[in-house]
């Protein structure tokens, strides 16, 4: 099973569509994943690599300052 297939299978587990797996995880971390992000993620189009710098960077914005945060947010 690959990394896109075990993605949508935990996914469905959770009774989310795409839409709602985004809004969730906006509303959570304050970032903006969108469905098409996730559909490509389940469709091997974005690798399991590219998912793990994506949360890395994420984890690096929820260390910023809101100020700092909005600043990039701005640009």
């Amino acid at each position: 099973m690959t990394f896109g297939q075990r993605f949508k299978e935990l996914r469905l587990e959770k009774g989310l569509t795409q839409q709602g797996l985004a809004e969730d995880f906006n509303k959570i971390y304050g970032h903006t994943f969108s469905k098409p992000s996730i559909s490509q993620y389940e469709n091997g189009k974005i690798t399991r690599s590219n998912l793990t710098l994506h949360l890395k960077q994420l984890g690096k914005e929820q260390t910023k300052t809101p100020s700092e945060q909005n600043k990039r947010n701005n640009k």
